[in-house]
C-alpha cells in the first residue's frame, strides 16, 4: 500500500491513480500518503517542530502555513511546548506524539498507521484517538474509507488480519488489514 515493496500480483488504485500492479509502481512520496511507525521513527538530529514539518518542507509549502499547521498539530497531540526540543528530551509516549503529529500534518489521503497509540497511557490515548478521527473527518475522509473506529479496536490496536467487504450504497471495497 505504501510503496515500499512492489507487488507481485493484482493492482493498488486509489480513485482514478493506479499506484502499484506488477507493471507500474508509484514511489512512495508520490502517492500522498503518511506512515506512522511503531518505533516512531522520529529524527534525533531533529527538534519536535522540525520532525512534524518535514514534510510540509518537502511539499514546498509556505513557511507561515508550515508555522500554523505544525502548532496545530502540537496542539492536537498535547505537544505544545515541546517544539524546540529534541527526541532524546521526550518520553515515549511524546516521541509518539511526534510521530503522530508528523503524519497528520500532511493532510494525506491516506494515514497508515502502524500501533501509532500504543505507548500512550489510556487517557491520552482515547483522547487522541478521538482527536485523530476528528482532523480525519475535517480532511475529508469518510468512515468507509478510515481503519479505525473507537467501536473497533481490533482494527484500531490489534490489527491482527481482517479481510471486510465495506458496502457504501451500490459500491463495494475490500480492505485487508495486516499486522
Amino acid at each position: 500500500m505504501a510503496g515500499f515493496i512492489p507487488v507481485d500480483h493484482g493492482e493498488i488504485i486509489l480513485g482514478d491513480r493506479m499506484l502499484s500492479s506488477n507493471k507500474i509502481m508509484l514511489p512512495p512520496e508520490k502517492r500522498n500518503m503518511a506512515m506512522v511507525f511503531q518505533s516512531y521513527a522520529v529524527w534525533p538530529h531533529k527538534t519536535v517542530f522540525k520532525n512534524i514539518s518535514f514534510g510540509l518542507e518537502l511539499r514546498k509549502t509556505p513557511k507561515p502555513e508550515i508555522r500554523e499547521r505544525v502548532m496545530e498539530s502540537l496542539k492536537l497531540t498535547k505537544l505544545s511546548g515541546l517544539e524546540k526540543r529534541y527526541p532524546n528530551a521526550l518520553s515515549g509516549g511524546q516521541q509518539q506524539r511526534v510521530a503522530l503529529a508528523r503524519g497528520l500534518v500532511v493532510e494525506p489521503e491516506i494515514l497508515l498507521l502502524d500501533e501509532p497509540l500504543s505507548n500512550l497511557d489510556a487517557t491520552l490515548r482515547e483522547e487522541i484517538r478521538g482527536r485523530t478521527i476528528e482532523l480525519v473527518h475535517i480532511i475529508g475522509a469518510t468512515d468507509e474509507n478510515f481503519a479505525f473506529r473507537p467501536s473497533n479496536d481490533r482494527c484500531w490496536e490489534d490489527m491482527r488480519k481482517v479481510n471486510e467487504t465495506h458496502k457504501h450504497g451500490e459500491t463495494e471495497r475490500k480492505v485487508a488489514f495486516v499486522r
